[in-house]
This record gives C-alpha cells, structure tokens and sequence, in this order.
C-alpha cells in the first residue's frame, strides 16, 4: 500500500544553549503499524560560516493522529541575521517495508520576545533596520542589502508563494509580510511558522477586528497598518510613518517605523523595534 506525508512541522519543544529539544510532527495519508518514518538532522549550517555538520537522528516520541519525532540537538548554533545558522535534513516515509515518500526538512532554532522593553532576539536587545522590497528578491540583490548593513525585509504578496522567506532563512533577514487580501495570510499562515525568518504580519483594522486571527502556538508577531494609540486585537505592534512618531508618542503599542532615508545612527527609542526604509529612497 502507498502512502504520502501529508504535512510536517517542527516545533522547538526546549530551547536551551546546553541541549536543545526539537518535536517534528508528521501527518500522513494512512498510519498503520506498518508505517515507519526515519530520517535526520544535519548541521549546524550557514553561507557565511564554515561549519563542522553532524548528524542528528530523528527518534519516534508518540503516535496519535499524527507521527511525533524527536531529536536533540546539544550546543545548537542560534539562527540569527548576522549567522544564519540552518539544520537540514530528509525525512522518509516508508509502508510495509516501501519506500513511498521523501520530504526535506529545514529549521533554524531562535527566540523572539516583544515587551515593553523592546524587541529581543535570542535574549539580545535587537533594532529591525529593513528595506521594502518586492517578493521576488533575488539572492544576489539580498546579499548587497545583507552588506550594506540591513537586516530585515517588508513585503507584499499577491499569492501564497513564500520564497523570499526561503530566501531570507539563508542569507539572513527578518521578514515582515502583508497581503492586499486577508485570504493570502490564511492560505500561507502555517508555513510562515517553519521559517525562522518570519517576523510578522500586517494588516488593518479591518481585518485585525474580525474573530482572533491568533493561535497557538504560531511564532510570529501581528502589526497594525493603521495609525492607532491603544491596542488593536490581537496587534503586537503598529506600523506607522515617521511623521506620524509625535503623535503616536504615547501609543500603547511599540512602533515599527516607515523612513525614507535610514537613520545612522538609529534612533535609540525602547517604544520603536525598528525603522523600514521605503523603495524611493
């Protein structure tokens, strides 16, 4: 009998620099006894480090309606824009003895936090300094904003396709999306969540105020488009023009600013997690 996976996530179940704790939750078409998942992690790896790869096997924790596997990873490198570091691996899927699938795996291990304080990334304060860009970056166009000191992206997309999110997992960017249609967001909401590039989403008011877009367990921050003192829903930030930052002085919620030149230096203000610079500077 054949059989196909039908959706993977990973979860980091422990994040801890001594050992950390990976979960890897597969659905499959049919799960029988005779259905059997073997597979690795190999890393860690980054395009600007050289690194010493190894092996880490996937170990099944649990079966209920789904495959849980488990791997531990001890002293796992951090991913983060200035070393992008990657875990990679293959994941087979076999029935009855047959071999039926093959689904490649990659993760990268960071924790972000958005307090009062500002923004944190793997506990160190951390400022987003972005570029608008469109979704069809290309690698080279990222690198020259990598080397020219940015760290982040915001862009719009017209569909589903999250490639420049791959992208970003590489070369080393946050990313912040947002979509003319609530429909995109949903479409693509799940598959945001296995890229450690994603930072956010956008969206106005609108659409924040319909039923909680929010659940559990999506590691990833909303902001609001629109100019707003008090708390949105389930907004985590505003998104709001630099000219607008007087105004906005006493808003609850912290600032993700829109520029048309970058400052340098940055502003050090704990209500701004990061300046955006727009294409027409």
């Amino acid at each position: 009998m054949l059989n196909r996976i039908r959706d993977v996530v990973v979860l980091n179940h422990r994040l801890d620099p001594v050992e950390t704790e990976l979960g890897i939750h597969v659905l499959v078409e049919t799960l029988t006894a005779g259905t059997e998942l073997k597979g690795r992690l190999t890393g860690p790896r980054c395009v600007f480090s050289s690194t010493i790869e190894i092996a880490y096997p996937l170990r099944e924790l649990e079966r209920t309606d789904h495959v849980e596997l488990r791997v531990v990873i001890p002293e796992p490198s951090w991913w983060e824009p200035e070393t992008p570091f990657l875990y990679v691996g293959v994941l087979e899927l076999w029935q009855d003895g047959e071999f039926c699938q093959r689904a490649v795996i990659s993760h990268g291990m960071r924790w972000l936090q958005l307090t009062s304080k500002g923004l944190h990334l793997n506990g160190t304060p951390f400022i987003l300094r972005g570029k608008i860009v469109e979704p069809t970056l290309s690698d080279s166009a990222a690198r020259m904003l990598r080397e020219q000191g940015y760290n982040a992206l915001f862009t719009t997309v017209a569909d589903p396709c999250l490639e420049l999110w791959s992208l970003a997992d590489r070369v080393g960017f946050l990313v912040v999306g947002t979509a003319d249609k609530l429909a995109t967001f949903l479409d693509c909401r799940n598959d945001l969540t296995a890229h450690p590039s994603t930072f956010g989403w956008t969206f106005n008011r609108a659409e924040i105020d319909q039923a909680p877009l929010q659940e559990e367990g999506l590691a990833m921050f909303y902001g609001i488009n629109t100019s707003a003192k008090s708390r949105v829903g389930d907004a985590a930030f505003l998104v709001c023009e630099e000219t607008e930052l007087a105004w906005l002085d006493d808003a609850e919620l912290p600032k993700l600013v829109i520029t048309r030149s970058m400052p340098d230096p940055l502003p050090v203000r704990p209500d701004v997690i990061g300046w955006i610079e727009s294409p027409t500077a």
